[in-house]
């Protein structure tokens, strides 16, 4: 029990949290998400050419589910790629049968399918860019790792027309290197128990005080 703890620990650490931000930053989110709800339940009402969001979802997964699993080819996630921007379009064009402002089972699908997109563009272009085999992900026209190009973490953005995604050094993976012995891991595991008994010191500490 070491994750939970932990978290309470760094939470109380901070110096600010959530409740110190300006009110404003909340509004602002809930007033764009209300928006987004009422663009999903109004879209496409009066098409004739609307999509079915739940036949969408049914092609994502199977294409995702062939073409973009375990063992992977460039050849393929191009594909996949080009498939993911179809559904993208389509998706434009979905309408919910049921327009009740709550409690509405399909306007929230239509919410969870647009992020599925997204999703899936991660995922399949990130595997598309990265030509090498990792961990139990293979290509098999790159059967090896290449630590010297990949050993990074893969940084999504829409807004690169390029690549889409881009590689930054991964602070986890320069942190495994140094973690590799089981004396490490276990220097490393008594370490973060210290810093939890060390935040329960504090907080029993603080509480004492008040009373």
């Amino acid at each position: 029990m070491v994750t939970g703890p932990a978290m309470a620990s760094f939470r109380q650490s901070l110096a600010t949290s959530a409740f110190d931000l300006p009110s404003s930053i909340f509004e602002k989110a809930e007033k764009r998400e209300r928006e987004d709800y009422a663009r999903i339940l109004t879209q496409n009402q009066n098409a004739s050419n609307a999509e079915n969001a739940y036949v969408l979802h049914q092609e994502l997964g199977e294409t995702m589910l062939r073409d973009c699993t375990i063992e992977r080819e460039n050849p393929r996630l191009d594909k996949v790629i080009a498939k993911i921007g179809e559904l993208d379009e389509r998706a434009k064009r979905v309408r919910v049968t049921d327009t009740s402002a709550r409690v509405n089972q399909g306007a929230q699908f239509v919410r969870h399918l647009e992020n599925m997109l997204l999703l899936a563009r991660v995922i399949a272009q990130g595997a598309r860019n990265r030509d090498e085999s990792r961990g139990a992900h293979y290509k098999p026209e790159f059967p090896k790792r290449d630590d010297q190009r990949f050993m990074r973490t893969t940084l999504p953005s829409t807004r690169r027309s390029a690549r889409w995604n881009t590689f930054e050094p991964s602070t986890t993976c320069a942190q495994a290197k140094r973690c590799t012995s089981p004396r490490d891991r276990r220097e490393s595991r008594e370490a973060a128990r210290t810093k939890v008994r060390r935040g329960r010191r504090r907080e029993r500490g603080a509480k004492s005080e008040k009373s």
